[in-house]
């Protein structure tokens, strides 16, 4: 999936969001709901909402994908595009690890991402 562009994981049918965590850092996570706000994903920080009905959530380097014959009319309602720093970034993905709970009641890291050139 890396060479060309894309990057995908497993998940619950859960509410996953894309939040950034700093410079040409970002998490795909499942912010834990309280009756406060939320400290660290608050709402107002989400890049993309990520739509679950399969269960994963799939990335892809857009001007990749319109080279390759993406025509942005076919776009749904779910599919978000977010503007990034141009460059390699590097897909660290969770939910396959030792010890990693999807059910957590604190937040649930599914993925970091990281612009590594």
């Amino acid at each position: 999936m890396g060479k060309i562009g894309c990057a995908f994981g497993s998940t619950l049918n859960c509410g996953l969001g894309l939040y950034p965590t700093g410079d040409g850092t970002y998490v795909i996570a499942t912010p834990s709901y309280t009756e406060d706000e939320h400290p660290r994903f608050p709402d107002s920080a989400t890049l993309a909402d990520i739509c679950t009905d399969l269960w994963a959530f799939s990335l892809a380097d857009y001007s990749d994908w319109q080279k390759r014959g993406g025509d942005p009319s076919t776009l749904d309602w779910s599919d978000t595009i977010v503007d990034v720093t141009p460059g390699t970034y590097q897909v660290t993905y969770h939910g396959a690890e030792r010890g990693f709970d999807p059910d957590s009641v604190d937040d649930v890291i599914w993925a970091h991402i990281e612009r590594i050139s």
